[in-house]
């Protein structure tokens, strides 16, 4: 029923949203035609997408430990698990892990930060854009961030540092260890309180060049008013409603717009 109410969303958000010729921002018309209709193919991507292939055919079981939105009474859920089905059932599709590789690509940030790296696929994908970003991504489950850093390890992406923990406690950790967010992808906890937490501790952080990406903003009524809530945001400028992410600027030369874009 959840696949049916998110299929029936995402049909209203096309009917809604615009295509690049109703787009009169320039910065944001860019956006559009240089990074998210850019159809060519980058020979960078097989370094995520061979790990991909790899990680479906292993057959190896983990016990995860999961502290997001399905979280039980304890806090959290443990559950045995194939690596192969943890790819399937939330591994990044390639479609939006090739647009993360662009967006970094193109607005080469210094220092990047993930929360929820899970199996390095989407890690991969950043970490080949911009190679000479001082890179921080946290994941809570140790046994899943160990196969993250076997593949990270496989794909040449050694400079990623990975820390292993809740993100309450690691997200200020890492915001220390960096001191300045030139990039950051949000795709862990997704509920509306930790997703604004976030987003609070991430923006101090942030300056006017600072790109932030959500991901699933369209998940659940909570997450849709957390994105409304970070869209509202004094400090935001510009956000990009792409359905299955968002997308932050802080620019200040740009007028406060949001926009839905079809991707």
């Amino acid at each position: 029923m959840k696949k049916i109410g998110i299929l029936l969303k995402l049909l209203a958000f096309r009917m809604k949203a615009r295509n690049k010729h109703g787009i009169h921002s320039p910065f944001v018309y860019d956006f559009v035609t240089r990074i998210l209709k850019d159809h060519h193919y980058y020979p960078e991507y097989k370094k995520a997408e061979r790990q991909v292939s790899m990680l479906k055919r292993n057959n190896n079981v983990l016990e995860t430990i999961d502290f997001g939105s399905g979280r039980g009474k304890m806090g959290y859920v443990r559950r045995m698990q194939k690596v192969k089905d943890i790819v399937r059932t939330t591994g990044i599709a390639s479609r939006e892990g090739r647009l993360l590789y662009r967006l970094v690509a193109y607005f080469r940030p210094d220092t990047m930060l993930e929360l929820g790296s899970s199996l390095g696929v989407s890690t991969i994908y950043q970490a080949t854009g911009a190679p000479g970003a001082r890179f921080i991504s946290i994941e809570g489950c140790a046994s899943i961030a160990a196969v993250a850093r076997e593949s990270l390890n496989n794909a040449g992406s050694e400079q990623v540092e990975l820390l292993i923990g809740h993100f309450n406690t690691e997200l200020p950790k890492a915001l220390e260890q960096l001191g300045q967010i030139g990039y950051a992808f949000i795709d862990g906890n997704h509920t509306y309180m930790a997703t604004v937490s976030y987003f609070k501790k991430i923006k101090q952080y942030c300056s006017d060049s600072s790109v932030l990406v959500f991901h699933d903003i369209h998940w659940s009524k909570g997450m849709e008013k957390a994105w409304e809530e970070i869209q509202s945001d004094e400090q935001v400028t510009v956000t990009i409603d792409l359905f299955f992410m968002g997308i932050v600027f802080f620019r200040r030369e740009l007028s406060k717009q949001d926009f839905r874009i079809r991707f």
